[in-house]
This record gives C-alpha cells, structure tokens and sequence, in this order.
C-alpha cells in the first residue's frame, strides 16, 4: 500500500523566504569561444529548514533522528524526521489519514572524508533531502539558475574555474539577489 501524498495546505509557510536564499555554484564550464561560466544554484542552510518546520507544525509537531549507514559501500547519516500528528494543529494532516499517528521522510548523505565536520555536513545534508520530503523548501527548485562569468587559475598544478566575488563592483550576493529579482514575475518577492 502506497502512503498518500503529503498535503499541500500551507505552501506558503513551508517555503523559504527570499531573505533566506542563498546561492552557490554548482558547476563551471569554458565555452568554446574560451569563455568561462559558472552556474549558480539556490539553497538554504538547514537552520531555516527547522525554522520552516517550526512555522509548519510547531517547535513540538516535529523531530528528527540521525544514524550513520553504509550505502552501496559509502559511508553516509540518514536523517528521519518524524511529523507527530498528535501534537500539530494543521489542516490536511490527520489521523484519519495516516494511521499510525506519524509521519516519517528521511534523507541521505555520503560522508565525503572522516572527521567531525564532514559528519556534520552530512546530517544538515541530509536533514535538508529529509524536510524536502516534507515540502519544506521545495520552492527552491522553482527559482531560476543564474550564470556568471568565471576565472580560470592555476591551483596546485591544475587549471580550475572559480566564481568572482564581485560584479563590477557589486558584491556577488548582492548582484546575484538582484538577478533573481530581476527575472521573478511582477511583483517580485513571490518564490
């Protein structure tokens, strides 16, 4: 038996405000007339992912487990959290609904190398794919890549392209905002 969908009542509370975008590049290219790109993607740090819950279902409504596992051979945290039906006051999410009185998604995220701070990038990692499910953030997807120009350097005997810190002389954030606005729908700030 498949579980149902997840409701969709309140989209507005669970996406990510435009303040609370931020960007980084997700790969880089040369074009074949030599010059260099770099696409930029949107995201948000977990931290406004639990925000986003809190306003969803309530700082009592939700909680979250990690556990380290193997998958296929890579070490990774899994993320579940857990949508407590008994303690959330939201239209659309029910008992009659879901049975068992909770709702679990979870994500998953390799650990890139050993170490503590590798570990905790992969349960924000993975506590971000978790609350996805959950609806939280999914008008990130919505927004627009943004591309800009890139530098080619020398690092360690490599030849690598890497993002400009400013546009002109407008701070890349600051230039990438604007960008964003610029190509929203009248109005402007609805993401």
């Amino acid at each position: 038996m498949t579980e149902p969908s997840f409701p969709l009542d309140k989209p507005d509370v669970r996406d990510v405000p435009l303040e609370d975008v931020s960007w980084k590049v997700q790969t880089t290219g040369k074009k074949a007339n030599g010059d260099m790109w770099c696409l930029w993607v949107a995201y948000a740090d977990a931290r406004i992912y639990g925000e986003r819950l809190d306003a969803w279902v309530g700082k009592f409504g939700w909680s979250d487990a990690y556990q380290v596992i193997d998958v296929a051979g890579k070490p990774g945290v899994e993320c579940t959290v857990t949508i407590h039906l008994a303690m959330v006051e939201t239209e659309g999410l029910s008992e009659e609904r879901w049975p068992s009185g909770e709702i679990l998604r979870h994500g998953w995220a390799e650990i890139d190398v050993g170490g503590r701070e590798q570990v905790k990038g992969a349960e924000s990692d993975s506590f971000k794919r978790a609350g996805a499910k959950c609806g939280i953030g999914r008008n990130l997807y919505r927004l627009p890549k943004l591309f800009s120009k890139g530098t080619e350097i020398d690092r360690d005997g490599k030849k690598v392209i890497v993002a400009p810190r400013m546009v002109g002389d407008v701070p890349i954030d600051d230039w990438l905002k604007r960008e964003l606005v610029n190509q929203l729908p009248k109005g402007g700030n609805d993401l």
